[in-house]
């Protein structure tokens, strides 16, 4: 599997690593060609604030979903009397451990302690 990374970077933090470089290779260093290359001809990445707004919106709607099925699961785990764990919650809700664990701090008492996200997220 191949993975890249990229870095964004604002107009003035691109000069910035450029300085660098160039400082860099005045000291007697040397920058491998195809890296520098890119650092010179830098692939512009142009979003609009309405795309950024959408994104927002798409990852809102997803944690109130996720919040939700949390809550049922936890309401439904407490109405059968079973014994209440992360496992459980994420079975029941149908999402993963890891987003349970975020919105529920502590298990005490079969009890599920949870965070002032988790009621922001929950309310209509």
């Amino acid at each position: 599997m191949y993975t890249s990374k990229r870095l964004n970077l604002t107009n003035d933090e691109m000069i910035d690593l450029l300085i660098i470089i160039k400082n860099y290779e005045s000291q007697g260093n040397t920058v491998p060609s195809n890296l520098k290359d890119k650092l010179n001809k830098p692939i512009e990445i142009k979003s609009s604030t309405k795309k950024a707004m959408s994104a927002y919106g798409a990852s809102d709607a997803k944690i109130k979903r996720s919040t939700k099925k949390i809550k049922m699961a936890i309401d439904y785990i407490e109405q059968e009397k079973k014994k209440m764990t992360y496992t459980a919650i994420a079975k029941y809700a149908e999402v993963s451990p890891i987003t349970v664990k975020k919105y529920v701090t502590d298990i005490v008492d079969n009890k599920a302690i949870t965070t002032k996200n988790f009621y922001y997220f929950t309310r209509s």
